[in-house]
């Protein structure tokens, strides 16, 4: 094997190992966000945050 042909190859391998962790990186934020999402929504602490901000918005 050539030494071109070898880097190519580790290059190649190494940008794909990159390009999924960033993928997997995503998809951990994903869940963590959407687990968020679904306990303020189940608690209403969603629903109190918002009127808190619309509140403070009013007084500007």
């Amino acid at each position: 094997m050539r030494a071109e042909e070898l880097w190519r190859r580790l290059t190649t391998a190494l940008l794909t190992e990159d390009g999924q962790a960033m993928t997997e990186y995503a998809l951990v934020l994903s869940l963590i966000a959407a687990a968020a999402a679904a306990l303020l929504a189940a608690t209403g602490i969603g629903q109190t945050i918002v009127d808190q901000i619309s509140n403070q918005l009013g007084k500007i």
